[in-house]
């Protein structure tokens, strides 16, 4: 069995015209993960747009600002809504646009093409934001969108619910579309895992069926929902890979490597993230880029490996595959 790691929620925001990220009282695994990409890509430039580096172009794949992945998936956890489909929409409408996005022919404006009337009545301010909702703000507009998906009844009928985002049946096939390809590349790796970009796209595609899931102790099925140790036993289980049942029990059935060694489909492991009798307390799916994918109080979906996370650090494991 596993034990949670923990549970405190992000709150971030722009001061002025966009000068720097603030961390308001603390901050999650998630919001450290962006405040870490955003140091190291120049943080805001002078005119408010966001100097972010999109993953890398592999094989055709959409080029997803690793910067925002943390905050489309805040956004999916309070609207419950995917968020594989809001990164989409924002590829759809404006190619990642980060702000100060041009008017369209029909009248929508701002990083998700709303209407200004629609983002009226269903825009909200972003968390960490000290001004009333603003259409050109990066952050706002995902929140809107993840908001005005929700009203729609995203999670009853997503189709329908991103029918009304364009009216166009074409517009709902071409965002699932995306989704579906940013979610089944996952960090944009795949072709550098040590399982083979086949077997990991295999465990990454059922591994973000269950992204916004919440943590459950013991859990180790879709029907029961996750603890740690079960979400990684479940999906690899599905690529045929059988996992012990616990962290510990993982740890050693891997073969050990450094962090520097780490590929995506290695296993991270951590200690001391709630009190048992075993050294390895927590695992997760190693996606690149400083990222994992696991099951911990925040539910089931991406987390950064750092602050709290890297406090806790273990080790990696690589998977013995039998050929």
């Amino acid at each position: 069995m596993e034990g949670a790691a923990r549970g405190f929620r992000p709150a971030y925001g722009l001061i002025g015209g966009g000068a720097f990220l603030l961390v308001i009282l603390f901050c999650s695994p998630i919001l450290l993960g962006l405040l870490a990409v955003m140091s190291t890509t120049g943080g805001m430039t002078s005119s408010g747009t966001e100097a972010m580096q999109p993953s890398p172009n592999v094989d055709g794949a959409i080029p997803v600002p690793k910067a925002l992945i943390p905050v489309y998936e805040a956004a999916g956890q309070k609207y419950n809504v995917t968020w594989t489909v809001l990164a989409a929409i924002h590829y759809v409408e404006t190619n990642f646009s980060m702000g100060d996005s041009p008017t369209s022919s029909k009248g929508a404006e701002g990083p998700m093409q709303f209407e200004p009337s629609t983002f009226a009545e269903y825009g909200v301010t972003a968390p960490g934001q000290s001004c009333s909702p603003n259409i050109q703000n990066l952050y706002d507009a995902i929140y809107t969108a993840a908001h005005y998906l929700s009203a729609n009844g995203f999670a009853q009928n997503p189709d329908q619910a991103i029918f009304q985002y364009n009216h166009a049946g074409w517009y709902v096939e071409e965002v699932m579309s995306d989704a579906r390809q940013i979610g089944s590349i996952s960090a944009i790796h795949s072709s550098r895992s040590p399982l083979g970009a086949n077997t990991y796209n295999t465990i990454m595609s059922d591994a973000l069926q269950y992204q916004g899931y919440p943590y459950v102790f013991g859990g180790a099925s879709p029907q029961t929902s996750f603890d740690c140790s079960g979400l990684t036993q479940w999906v690899y289980g599905k690529a045929g890979i059988q996992l012990p049942r616990t962290a510990q029990a993982q740890y050693d059935a891997t073969k050990h490597i450094s962090e520097s060694q780490a590929k995506p489909g290695d296993l991270v492991f951590f200690s001391g993230t709630y009190e048992a009798n075993t050294t390895v307390t927590h695992v997760g799916i190693y996606v690149g880029g400083n990222m994992m994918y696991d099951a911990d109080n925040e539910g089931v979906g991406y987390h950064a490996l750092t602050g709290y996370w890297t406090k806790h650090l273990y080790g990696y494991g690589r998977v013995k595959v039998i050929e």
